[in-house]
């Protein structure tokens, strides 16, 4: 079957109350989406023909979700800041300028499969109405599939104003995302006299681990003003009240990123060390080193594991490396500095620290380690399940401050008298030893990964980073993208 029509609402439809469903509209020209993450819809990229590789949308649009009424205020009214194509079909995902932070995004379902029933929606033209201002929605069934699109039938096919709306599996109550408005012959639609019928979607149920990359957040970091965020290889940092980019993954993959005062760090995925410093704007970024495999920023100083030994820099981003540590004595895995301290975590699971203020040089402060943080003069260090704590001189001696028998921990970390544990069911805890009396208090759940402050904790969770500022009874600000 030819479809020869773009599919920009269900003719033969219902009112819907899809709130994930967005209507996208610029200059002579509508659309629909779906909210797939807070900051991104899903649409077609026909909707978009100026902009047939993505980018910044030729055309200034708007987004309106969380509003199935649009006579209503509820929901979100925002612009579209950047577009992202899906090169092997009809699909774009649309950037928001603001987080749809009242808006449940849609899940992505399973593939469709002959025979089944599923709903498409959109705010496009009806049987009845050019513009309507209600969602509508209609059964159509599944006659077949190729890999990228499905072919559906129903009493009328979807209309001018439905393309990139949702095509959705129903199942308890729940819905799913299982494609987007394509194309059809539009037969049923208002004005339109064509006898053939049939519409055409595009597939997403593939698309859950790109939808993710392109959507999600995948790592933070958190100074006493800064939050630096990696996401789609590319490097972000917040500094104030705008995200702006700090490296784009087309000069290279970063797969992991550190801020640290006026520092930020990227280590790309080819073991590069790229660092830049917002006191050298001459210099800007300056690539440290290659064949990097850890890396940690502390004022002046980096710290960084090659081939299993530790270097260290101190001064400015030109300033020379110097030995820290040999892999002859064992191969360090993991790094850490702060202030003096710079610490190695061995193959064979032995924590070293050295301290500048102590000529005596390394000091083996445990085995059986798995992870550890630097804090002035505190260390805490993962053993065997238990998260101590060694507070004072590098001979002071160890105190548990975690029991596994109360979970599992997965990531620590220490910032001044603050420790936090994430535990491998997501539940992030704290505890404040400046409040000797206050126990430790369960911060958030479904946490991927977190950083600590003196007096912020960033989290990761769904893919969006959360920021808690002050008390850890204050609440949590989703930061955005």
């Amino acid at each position: 079957m030819l479809f020869v029509y773009p599919a920009m609402a269900v003719s033969g439809s219902t009112p819907a109350t899809y709130a994930f469903a967005a209507k996208v509209t610029m200059e002579g020209r509508a659309c629909s989406g779906s909210l797939v993450s807070p900051n991104w819809i899903v649409t077609a990229a026909d909707c978009f023909p100026e902009n047939p590789q993505g980018g910044v949308p030729a055309k200034a649009t708007t987004v309106v979700v969380g509003r199935p009424d649009l006579t209503t205020t509820t929901g979100l009214v925002t612009q579209v800041t950047s577009l992202v194509r899906r090169p092997d079909r009809n699909l774009m995902l649309a950037k928001l300028a603001s987080t749809a932070t009242g808006t449940a995004p849609v899940e992505i379902g399973a593939a469709p499969t002959a025979g089944e029933t599923i709903r498409v929606a959109g705010f496009g033209r009806t049987k009845t109405e050019w513009v309507p201002n209600l969602l509508h929605s209609g059964p159509f069934s599944v006659e077949s599939l190729t890999p990228t699109t499905v072919m559906l039938t129903g009493d009328s096919d979807t209309c001018l104003g439905d393309a990139g709306g949702p095509a959705i599996r129903e199942t308890a109550g729940k819905a799913e995302l299982v494609g987007v408005s394509s194309a059809s012959w539009q037969h049923g639609c208002l004005g339109v006299t064509e006898s053939r019928r049939g519409s055409t979607g595009t597939r997403v149920d593939d698309l859950g681990p790109w939808l993710k990359q392109i959507t999600q957040i995948t790592d933070v970091s958190l100074s006493d003003s800064r939050v630096a965020r990696l996401q789609n290889g590319s490097a972000y940092l917040l500094d104030g009240g705008t995200w702006t980019l700090q490296w784009e993954a087309q000069y290279g993959t970063v797969a992991k990123l550190r801020v640290d005062g006026t520092r930020i760090g990227v280590l790309l995925s080819t073991g590069d060390l790229w660092v830049k410093d917002d006191t050298e704007p001459a210099t800007g970024w300056f690539r440290e080193r290659d064949a990097v495999t850890d890396f940690a920023l502390s004022g002046s100083r980096i710290a960084i594991l090659s081939g299993g030994s530790a270097y260290l820099k101190d001064g400015d981003l030109k300033a020379p490396w110097t030995t820290q540590w040999d892999a002859r004595y064992g191969a360090a895995t993991a790094i850490g500095i702060d202030g003096g301290r710079v610490g190695v975590l061995t193959a064979d699971r032995h924590l070293l620290v050295k301290d500048d203020a102590v000529p005596a040089g390394w000091t083996d402060l445990s085995d059986a380690t798995t992870a550890f943080d630097l804090s002035g003069n505190r260390v805490t260090a993962l053993r065997d399940g238990f998260v101590q704590l060694k507070e004072g001189g590098l001979d002071a001696g160890w105190t548990t401050q975690w029991d596994p028998q109360y979970g599992k921990v997965s990531k620590l970390d220490i910032a001044g008298t603050r420790l936090g544990v994430l535990l491998d069911t997501g539940v992030l805890w704290a505890k404040d030893d400046a409040s000797p009396n206050q126990p430790w208090t369960a911060q958030a759940a479904g946490v991927t990964t977190f950083g600590l402050g003196a007096k912020r904790i960033v989290v990761l969770q769904d893919g969006q980073a959360l920021l808690k500022a002050g008390g850890f009874e204050a609440a949590w600000t989703n930061l955005g993208q």
